[in-house]
């Protein structure tokens, strides 16, 4: 199964993915300054974790 990454934006707004990927036990959906951070990951390749990074944006 390969996952796209229009699902992973789907998962980070809180909606069902096409894959069906994620779980309802597992938090996805991301606040605004996790979407920002989302973001500025996605074009350095990685993400710096800190303490008050939550759980969800970890699993993003």
């Amino acid at each position: 199964m390969k996952i796209l990454i229009d699902d992973v934006y789907t998962l980070a707004k809180g909606k069902a993915s096409r894959k069906k990927i994620g779980s309802r036990a597992i938090p996805a959906r991301l606040n605004k300054y996790e979407c920002k951070e989302f973001e500025i990951a996605q074009k350095k390749g990685f993400l710096k974790v800190n303490s008050k990074t939550r759980a969800s944006l970890k699993s993003i």
